[in-house]
């Protein structure tokens, strides 16, 4: 991948702190994604020095400085605003990603219009081999209205053996990591 103003995804990556995650999320965009990608990093404040290693390290990297943190809904509505292609990638600036994974994405993506957004499976870096509890694979919501993920029931979360492979439709997707395209999340 090339990080680029030249593509039709564009990455969000809302932060505060944590330098060392967010190289390492960038250093695995970058080394496992084929397509040009334009990255929107939103900066709450930091006080470390996150701002300055992106600045040397990832210079094609967007930064949107924020005089106030706004979380992670705020930093994400400011990214999506600043976005100028078609799809938009929410992504935590703690993901790190296995080849092919965007590609996949996006081309789960483009045939349909009829599809809004979707999420990749989601597994967990401290328990290998198990989903993590942010958003497994994909959202449900109960007949009470109550949501869950596929992959976690409370508590329990599942060990990855590829139960979830398949495309399924979802009722909502995890901020951690999904693609969207833009003119819905406007």
């Amino acid at each position: 991948m090339s990080i680029s103003r030249e593509a039709e995804i564009t990455a969000i990556i809302p932060h505060y702190n944590g330098v060392e995650i967010l190289q390492d999320c960038l250093r695995s965009l970058e080394d496992n994604t084929t397509i040009p990608v334009k990255v929107i990093l939103v900066d709450n404040g930091s006080t470390d020095r996150s701002v300055e290693m992106v600045e040397s390290k990832f210079p094609a990297v967007e930064i949107r400085k924020m005089t106030e943190n706004l979380g992670f809904a705020g930093g994400c509505n400011a990214g999506i605003r600043a976005a100028d292609t078609p799809y938009v990638l929410i992504l935590n600036n703690d993901t790190l990603h296995k080849k092919g994974w965007l590609e996949h994405l996006l081309d789960r993506m483009k045939p349909s219009d009829k599809i809004a957004a979707v999420q990749p499976r989601l597994l967990s870096h401290q328990n290998h081999g198990k989903f993590d509890y942010s958003g497994a694979a994909g959202g449900e919501m109960d007949i009470f209205g109550y949501p869950f993920a596929r992959g976690r029931f409370f508590e329990h979360i599942e060990v990855d053996n590829d139960q979830y492979n398949k495309a399924e439709e979802i009722f909502w997707a995890s901020g951690t990591a999904f693609l969207a395209r833009r003119e819905v999340l406007l």
